[in-house]
C-alpha cells in the first residue's frame, strides 16, 4: 500500500510539474549577424537543427534546453560566401560538422539564459537574454496540442572559438549576434 502510495505521488509530481518540448522546425530559426568590413551586419541562418527542452511548469522556469546546428546547412543568401563558410578558414565542416548548445542555467529574475556552445571542438559558456512563453493551446488544433516559444540572443566572440582566426577584425567584426527563436510541441 505504501509502495502504491509512494508511486501515485511520484507520478503527480512529474505530471504537475515537468513537460518537455520538441523543436518544431517549421517555426523556428537559428540565426547569425556579423559586421562586414565593419559598416554593415551580415545575416547568416542554419537552415538544418534540432533540439529539445524541458520546463518546471510550477515555477516556469527550464531546467533542459539543448540542440545541434548541422555546420553544412549555413545560408547566407550568397552562395560563394557560404562554400567560404563551410571551409577550414571558418566552420570546418568536413572536421566539425555539428555545432551545439546546452543550457547550464536559467534565471528567470534576470531572464538570462547560461549555456555552452560548441564551435571547431571549443566549448564556452555564453549569457543570452530570454524570453520564454507561456505554454498555450494551439489555436488550430483539434487534438490539444500544446506550445510554447523560447527567444534567445546573445554574443560570442569568434576569437574564442578559433573562428575566422586569419582574417581581422576589420574585414569580420570579433563579436556574432546569435539569435534563436524556437517554438517547440509538448510532448
Amino acid at each position: 500500500m505504501l509502495k502504491s502510495i509512494l508511486a501515485y505521488l511520484i507520478w503527480l509530481s512529474v505530471l504537475g510539474y515537468g513537460a518537455e518540448f520538441q523543436v518544431d522546425h517549421a517555426h523556428s530559426s537559428v540565426e547569425f549577424k556579423a559586421k562586414h568590413m565593419m559598416v554593415s551586419r551580415v545575416p547568416g541562418k542554419f537552415k538544418e537543427f534540432r533540439g529539445h527542452w524541458k520546463l518546471d511548469e510550477k515555477t516556469g522556469k527550464v531546467t533542459e534546453l539543448a540542440g545541434t546546428v548541422t555546420a553544412e546547412s549555413v545560408d547566407t543568401n550568397n552562395m560563394k560566401r557560404d562554400d567560404h563558410l563551410k571551409n577550414a578558414d571558418f566552420f570546418d565542416v568536413s572536421n566539425y560538422p555539428e555545432l551545439s548548445f546546452n543550457l547550464r542555467k536559467h534565471n528567470l529574475s534576470t531572464s538570462k539564459m547560461l549555456a555552452e556552445i560548441t564551435l571547431l571542438g571549443i566549448t564556452k559558456p555564453v549569457l543570452f537574454n530570454a524570453e520564454v512563453s507561456e505554454v498555450i493551446k494551439h489555436p488550430f488544433s483539434n487534438d490539444g496540442k500544446m506550445i510554447q516559444a523560447i527567444i534567445l540572443e546573445g554574443i560570442i566572440k569568434r576569437s574564442d572559438f578559433g573562428f575566422g582566426k586569419k582574417y581581422a577584425d576589420k574585414i569580420i567584426s570579433e563579436k556574432i549576434v546569435i539569435q534563436i527563436s524556437l517554438e517547440g510541441r509538448k510532448k
